[in-house]
Formats: structure tokens, sequence, C-alpha cells
């Protein structure tokens, strides 16, 4: 049904989808008049072609989200395997302190305590305190285990 529409509604309905554009803004986009907008917005999103196109859009855009879900999911151990190891190397002790707050930050670890360990008080010791009981909590939980391509980077 999407070969029943023109260039112009496809435009429209991949921004409406893939950008978050309204159904107005997408038609303007997509080239039509702010008059024929105005006249016609609505039906061109009603139409059965538009609507099985759309459709078509969204499941293609789930796919796309899963997959790269999936792919972080698997990325995850051993981008922090090497964040953490930055973390270890460094002689700044601010460096250090910005890692470990990213690291904690980005788990949800500690976003309660944000303020307290972006100042100054935020001891390294702390940080490594709460990265040592990540570490055993997702150890646990069955990640962060390397993988034999993992070891090598």
């Amino acid at each position: 049904m999407a070969d029943a529409l023109n260039n112009q509604l496809k435009i429209a309905a991949r921004k409406y989808i893939f950008e978050g554009k309204t159904k107005k803004e997408s038609l303007t986009i997509a080239g039509y008049s702010p008059s024929y907008i105005k006249k016609n917005s609505r039906n061109l999103f009603r139409s059965a072609a538009m609507e099985s196109y759309i459709d078509e859009l969204e499941r293609r855009r789930e796919e796309e989200m899963a997959e790269m879900w999936r792919t972080m999911a698997q990325d995850a151990p051993a981008i922090y395997r090497k964040y953490k190891k930055l973390a270890e190397d460094t002689t700044s002790d601010d460096v250090k302190r910005k890692i470990y707050f990213d690291i904690l930050n980005r788990t949800g670890y500690i976003s309660a305590n944000k303020l307290e360990i972006t100042s100054k008080k935020g001891s390294i010791e702390d940080l490594d305190a709460d990265i040592a009981k990540l570490e055993l909590q997702l150890d646990q939980e069955g990640y962060g285990k390397p993988k034999k391509d993992d070891i090598s980077e």
C-alpha cells in the first residue's frame, strides 16, 4: 500500500515516525504549502495507504531500537572494563573522580548522591568502595565477565 503514496507523503511519514516531528512539521518539511496543510493535513494522515505505511515504519523503528539495545547490552561489559582501566591508570584524582562518578551515574547507582560525589567531598576511596559494590552486584547478576574477544582489547 505504500506504493500508493507519493514521495512527499513518504518523506512526511518518515519525519513523523523517525524524527518525532508533528504532522504539520512533517508535511512542511516534505514540501507542502501551509495553506494545503491547513486544508488537508488530517486527511493526508488518515488514508489507508498512509496508515499502512506508518505502521510499517513503526515496526521498522521498533526493530531498529531493539537491535540498538541488544548491541549496547553486548558491548557494555567491554566498555566498562576499558573505562575502569582508564580510571585506574590516571594519576589525577579529579579525572579519576569524574570517571568513577560517570560509571556509577550511568548505571543508576548514585543518582541520589550526585552533589556529594561531584564535590571535592567525595573521596577517591569512597568512589573505589562504590565501584567495588557495583562490580560485586554485576558479578552476582552475571554481567561483566569478559568474553574471549574482550580479553585482548
